[in-house]
């Protein structure tokens, strides 16, 4: 037997959930514009040993350098963001709230996992497919291995896009290979 405040809350709870219209759970929908690709970066970090975590550095325009790179073969990168306070003006993305891949035009955060995988003497950015049966999808890649922050060459069919939600941008950048064609300011 349910006690007497038990039995008043269930009731109550039953009761306005019949009069209460039910919600269906909706899959939200983003679009994406184009971006200046020179304003952003995506760098293989080391940590531990011989361990890489993937960030994508934005630069604001008009404000203090973000990074610098160097040489080829690997590209280095000296982020330089981490002397100084880049509240505003620079963003990173760290994770997948900060980044995800956008694959024919759609944000495919569940289906694909970005990961930074060590072949042929180099990193290689590797999108892997849930389904062993699917294909796993080349990002981009390094050119070679160092002991230092090194920038992830996007291939060709990829660039960065940022996220789009009913018209008005957000700080969320795709890795995509179907942009839209428009800038936004």
């Amino acid at each position: 037997k349910l006690s007497l405040p038990l039995q008043l809350a269930t009731t109550a709870t039953i009761g306005l959930s019949a009069i209460a219209p039910f919600q269906a759970a909706q899959a939200t929908e983003f679009e994406e514009f184009a971006v200046d690709q020179s304003k952003f970066v995506a760098v293989a970090v080391p940590f531990n040993f011989k361990q890489y975590k993937l960030a994508i550095i934005e630069q604001i325009p008009g404000e203090q350098a973000c990074w610098q790179e160097s040489g080829s073969y690997p590209t280095t990168v000296d982020l330089l963001l981490l002397d100084f306070d880049h509240t505003n003006t620079c963003r990173k993305a760290v994770d997948t709230n900060g980044y995800s891949l956008r694959y024919n035009g759609k944000d495919d955060k569940v289906e694909y996992t970005l990961n930074l995988v060590s072949r042929n003497g180099q990193l290689q950015l590797i999108a892997d497919h849930q389904d062993p049966l699917q294909q796993d999808l080349i990002i981009g890649r390094t050119n070679g291995i160092v002991e230092a922050p090194m920038k992830i060459e996007l291939d060709p069919a990829w660039q960065f896009t940022k996220r789009l939600y009913q018209g008005g941008a957000i700080q969320h950048i795709y890795m995509s290979n179907n942009p839209r064609p428009q800038f936004l300011d």
